[in-house]
């Protein structure tokens, strides 16, 4: 077979879900066989299958330029989506015959360049800060390593990552001291996105109405031992004080849940809020033109639920991935053909935001899910 360029790159497959995970033999005295040990970051590193949990998922997937990639995913059970996990993808190096056995071919491969990287599908958050009356400080935690110090600031959140639980703190400036906290969920797979507002009356009756809805099934907590049920509830409290609320949505039509708190100040003045609500848009996926053929792709999601790519960006000096070895390996629970490859690498791994990760290893076993 005429050999074709033989790249290394990284694929994110966003949605492409491993349902089936490879059978995992063991070797003598029962040692995992599949897995990786190396370093991130100099630290020792090791993620073996059928071990806390984790199983090598192997699957074979065409993209939408026809190109066959072969996949190992190392991961949590029967949770692809969940962290720690490792993805390694081998693409084919023909797009017009693709055959599994290109994966037996030994030899360094060379890093993809991020000209012809994929953006993956992202949301863009837009965070509101609802108090508008005091002079705050401000700070934000978006829950995967990143902050900001903005009144209402945006951030980039990609589809496959994990939920994040943002936080917002703030504090006054000048004037009469005060200072609160707040957390709520933000699920990047959910297509809820909303907010709820409120007006207190003279007498303690508070009425309560969100942007969802006649399709959402809402139920609120109104943080005095309360709850009750509907788009526009009222609810009267006993006694004036701060109360945290939460409202919990499941919208039947776009199949999704999500829970909003805030807190609500009742016959109080003077307290400042750390109540924000936030909307987000939906940024899809970028193409890219080249095929990309013999490229093989690395993806690492952090036990945080950060992402880490080897796509990102150039791939510096001498940084290198080698197959020492490969065979074809056992059969998938799906009944589908394996290839066990012994590998060899020192690359660095990217986030979104440009933060990076050393991964090494001087011989780790992996495999990989082939068309039968």
């Amino acid at each position: 077979m005429k050999k074709v360029n033989s790249w290394l790159s990284v694929i994110l497959l966003v949605g492409a879900g491993c349902t089936d995970p490879l059978i995992v033999p063991e070797g003598q005295g029962g040692e995992p066989v599949y897995g990786f040990e190396g370093r991130f970051n100099g630290v020792p590193v090791q993620m073996h299958a059928g071990e806390n949990g984790s199983y090598l998922y192997t699957h074979a997937t065409t993209d939408s330029l026809g190109v066959v990639e072969y996949t190992g995913m190392l991961a949590p059970w029967d949770c692809d989506t969940c962290s720690p996990s490792l993805q390694i993808s081998i693409r084919s190096e023909s797009l017009e015959n693709p055959m599994a056995s290109e994966l037996l071919q030994l030899g360094s491969r060379n890093f993809h360049s991020p000209g012809e990287v994929l953006v993956p599908e992202r949301y863009l958050y837009s965070f509101y800060s609802l108090d508008t009356v005091h002079n705050l400080s401000h700070f934000w935690d978006f829950g995967n390593g990143d902050i900001s110090t903005l009144a209402n600031p945006t951030h980039t959140i990609l589809a496959i990552e994990n939920t994040h639980q943002v936080n917002h703190f703030v504090t006054s400036i000048g004037g009469d001291t005060c200072s609160a906290a707040l957390s709520n969920t933000v699920d990047p797979a959910s297509e809820c996105s909303g907010f709820f507002e409120y007006q207190v009356f003279s007498d303690d009756h508070v009425q309560f109405t969100t942007n969802f809805g006649p399709s959402a099934n809402i139920s609120w907590n109104f943080g005095d031992g309360n709850s009750s049920y509907g788009a526009s509830p009222t609810h009267e409290y006993d006694a004036p004080g701060n109360y945290l609320v939460w409202m919990m949505v499941v919208d039947g039509n776009n199949d999704c849940f999500a829970q909003y708190q805030r807190d609500v100040q009742v016959g109080v003045a003077g307290n400042c809020s750390a109540a924000f609500n936030y909307s987000r848009v939906y940024e899809p996926a970028v193409l890219s033109n080249g095929e990309q053929l013999g490229s093989v792709c690395i993806t690492y999601k952090r036990s945080d639920g950060k992402m880490f790519s080897s796509k990102l960006q150039h791939q510096p000096e001498p940084s290198f991935f080698e197959v020492l070895q490969a065979e074809k390996g056992a059969v998938n629970s799906a009944g589908e053909d394996t290839y066990k490859l012994v590998l060899r690498l020192d690359a660095y791994l990217y986030s979104a935001n440009g933060d990076s990760l050393k991964m090494e290893s001087d011989a780790f076993i992996f495999a990989f899910g082939a068309a039968n």
